[in-house]
């Protein structure tokens, strides 16, 4: 199961379906709680104008790392902490914090003023950890949560270096014990690691990613696939979408808002997928008999389920649709 903070859009999802009987509503309640985040945008924490934005992504990363200059970061932390306190962080869906790397001093430091602050204002769900290397960086982070009982909070796992990728095994199998939400790819920052030249095909990259990929699948966590770093171009960043959905990936990073759309789209079901769903749904809890078919094949408990989904994906509202 996905362990994700339910959003704004799955609740209002939730109070919506009351009406299509007792099994359904909890598979649905299921659903709502468990959707994977398609979008994660970052905004550096150290900008007044980007940080009062409205963010429509499924998760705002607030920045205080590689998004920051190393000379403005405790500012970055100051002014995060600060725009959350007082509620002036506009998101729709939730928001989560990118510290520093825990095994450097200026992560600790980001971690210890995150931790008083949620302690006395809990105003995020998350954290985004960078460079995880090893099991032991999530260790010390988990340990400071568990201390201050802030279980509640979320941890993104960002694998980025030659390191990662060798220890990924011992970092996924932390999930037993740690709030591991799911897997980040960083790939600026691992081709930097180990001398590789990006390149738009990404082909130097797909043993990386589908490692990634088979070790978050396997623990039941999200796998979050690599920015597009030319934002402005729309063909690219569809290539890359359908590249990484065909990978296995859940979501996609974002550091732009007209690149929300775009991902939300191809990480998310077809138009056709959508009208079958519909009209599965619509035939089934219109009938008294309770059994039907559907262009001559029989619709039974797991097909209904599976179009449930596929309309709560699409943020149907599915009581609506039943008048």
């Amino acid at each position: 199961m996905f362990k994700i903070a339910p959003l704004i859009r799955r609740t209002a999802l939730l109070h919506r379906t009351l009406n299509v009987g007792t099994l359904y509503r909890k598979y649905i309640q299921k659903v709502i709680k468990d959707l994977p985040d398609r979008t994660l945008m970052y905004t550096p924490g150290d900008s007044e104008r980007k940080l009062s934005k409205n963010c429509s992504a499924d998760v705002l990363i607030l920045d205080m790392e590689d998004g920051v200059s190393p000379n403005r970061r405790e500012l970055a932390r100051e002014m995060i902490l600060d725009h959350l306190s007082k509620g002036k962080i506009q998101a729709k869906g939730k928001t989560i914090l990118r510290i520093n790397p825990i095994s450097t001093r200026e992560g600790a430091n980001d971690l210890t003023e995150i931790i008083n602050h949620q302690g006395s204002n809990g105003t995020f769900s998350g954290l985004l950890l960078p460079k995880v290397n090893e099991v032991k960086d999530v260790e010390i982070v988990t340990q400071m949560l568990e201390k201050k009982k802030l279980d509640n909070i979320q941890l993104y796992l960002t694998i980025e270096t030659a390191q990662g990728i060798v220890n990924l095994k011992d970092i996924v199998s932390a999930s037993r014990w740690a709030p591991i939400s799911g897997l980040v790819f960083g790939a600026e920052d691992y081709c930097a690691d180990v001398g590789v030249k990006r390149t738009k095909s990404c082909q130097e990259l797909l043993y990386t990613r589908s490692k990634i990929v088979t070790y978050a699948r396997a623990f039941n966590l999200q796998c979050i696939d690599l920015v597009s770093i030319e934002f402005r171009d729309k063909k690219r960043l569809t290539e890359e979408c359908l590249q990484g959905w065909n990978l296995g990936f859940t979501g996609k990073q974002v550091i732009h808002p007209n690149q929300i759309d775009v991902v939300n789209k191809i990480f998310g079901p077809t138009e056709k997928e959508i009208k079958q769903a519909k009209e599965i749904v619509l035939q089934y809890f219109s009938n008294v008999n309770g059994s039907i078919d559907y262009h001559g094949v029989s619709i039974d408990t797991p097909m209904i389920k599976s179009s449930l989904r596929v309309l709560v994906q699409a943020n149907i509202d599915i009581e609506k649709l039943q008048k």
